[in-house]
């Protein structure tokens, strides 16, 4: 993901803010944006996300009328190699505590956060085809094409052409966007 993350960053002249960085809340994220702001170079920022952030925590955080900040697109970077392991996972994890709720956090599972990253994504970039038969990979994209039918699908050889590059080997959502 990180590797994708950068690569896309590169591409459109933006900033790549690290997982680790911007797992560690909202203030942190905020900080970027207000650095962003100041620079007269910066066209805008990456931020990659550790899978324990919630995608609609992400998505409402960027998109609050008082966050000065406009949502362009949200990538997936999708495994699709360990996609259907990653669904069948029982793993469970902990989600970092929202807003002022003093509960120490809550639980989730794996597969649901993963669904939910699809589901809400406008682009998905699928990484790591080559690792699986022809058949195996169409019913993996079918089903990523069936949580997110109208995010734009794209078969990623290199990491690095997700956006602003050469995008022949994508593959397009059904809708033929």
């Amino acid at each position: 993901r990180s590797i994708c993350a950068r690569g896309i960053a590169e591409a459109q002249g933006f900033v790549f803010v690290p997982a680790d960085q911007t797992g560690q809340g909202l203030e942190t994220v905020d900080r970027a944006v207000d650095l962003m702001r100041k620079s007269i170079h910066v066209q805008g920022l990456v931020l990659e996300y550790p899978i324990g952030v919630p995608v609609m925590e992400i998505v409402g955080s960027l998109t609050a009328p008082d966050a000065g900040t406009r949502l362009i697109d949200l990538v997936c970077v999708l495994d699709v190699g360990c996609l259907l392991a990653d669904l069948d996972s029982e793993e469970f994890i902990r989600l970092p505590l929202i807003g002022d709720a003093d509960d120490g956090g809550v639980i989730d599972s794996k597969a649901e956060l993963i669904v939910a990253q699809i589901e809400f994504a406008s682009t998905i970039a699928v990484v790591n085809g080559g690792s699986l038969r022809p058949r195996a990979l169409e019913r993996a994209t079918s089903l990523v094409s069936k949580l997110a039918p109208w995010a734009e699908q794209r078969l990623v050889a290199n990491p690095c052409d997700v956006h602003g590059r050469d995008r022949s080997d994508g593959l397009h959502s059904p809708s033929g966007k």
